[in-house]
């Protein structure tokens, strides 16, 4: 029975990972092995240089949580009616549902319209996008560009009323 049964664990994990690094320092004599290993090791640091260059700046991710936004102080009478309101920017802090469906449609036509369907990066659409770069395809003009007319809707100009908003 002892002979049936299979070899300890550590046993056999010591023994690929002996087989495992006699293939790497077999491949490692081979120059274009060791050219990748280089170009692996070198993208790895490039990588950590652009995460460091840009991360230290991010806030953290309790900071994001409890984010408020600079909202006006609102003056009100005896009523409680508004009388005047202060604030450097002119914010209104809204809920997802309160933003008028056709603003929201009118964003995701302009910037992504697979938005819903991804899990917060198109790498489908980055890769049809490089490659129509790279092989000089005409391309279609709206991918990644905020300032493009969002108020185009449905071949027809719409105005902020019509979105749901006031000018006062």
């Amino acid at each position: 029975m002892a002979a049936d049964s299979p070899p300890d664990f550590r046993l056999r994990l010591r023994r690929d990972s002996n087989a495992v690094i006699a293939w790497l320092s077999d491949m490692w004599t081979r120059r274009w092995f060791r050219w990748l290993g280089y170009l692996a090791l070198a993208g790895l640091l490039f990588l950590a240089l652009i995460w460091a260059v840009f991360a230290r700046d991010l806030p953290s991710v309790d900071q994001l949580r409890d984010y408020e936004p600079p909202l006006p102080t609102m003056v009100r009478d005896g009523e409680g009616k508004p009388v005047h309101s202060y604030a450097r920017e002119r914010r209104v802090q809204l809920e997802y549902s309160e933003y008028p469906q056709l603003l929201v449609r009118s964003f995701l036509a302009a910037e992504d319209k697979t938005f819903f369907s991804h899990g917060g990066i198109d790498v489908s659409g980055m890769t049809l996008r490089q490659a129509r770069e790279y092989w000089g395809d005409q391309i279609e003009p709206g991918y990644a560009n905020r300032t493009v007319s969002i108020t185009n809707v449905q071949g027809r100009s719409v105005t902020a009323a019509e979105l749901g908003y006031s000018s006062d």
